[in-house]
């Protein structure tokens, strides 16, 4: 764990200016985890039938595996979403319409 938060430690953030989040941003945010929180537990139980019934090994690791899966798909769409709300809301904080 430790290796895995190095970079992160090491690196820093050279902008004058950090951007504040605002709501529409925070409960984007929130959906996604809570999109995927419920997409694991989903599919921690259908493995967990499917072994039972089938005989099949390792079920949490099918549920992980799936579940990257899963985000690898989804992280396109959600990066262009993302970029849509925080253009929509930093032109609206400019005054300009929505």
């Amino acid at each position: 764990m430790g290796v895995g938060l190095l970079p992160g430690l090491l690196m820093r953030r050279s902008a004058p200016v950090r951007r504040r989040v605002n709501g529409q941003e925070l409960l984007l945010c929130v959906g996604l985890v809570l999109t995927l929180l419920v997409a694991y537990v989903l599919l921690q139980i259908i493995t967990v039938v499917a072994t039972l019934t089938l005989n099949m090994p390792a079920p949490h690791t099918v549920a992980a595996a799936v579940t990257a899966l899963l985000v690898l798909a989804g992280a396109g769409p959600a990066r262009w979403v993302t970029a849509v709300v925080v253009r929509r809301t930093t032109t609206a904080r400019r005054g300009r319409p929505v």
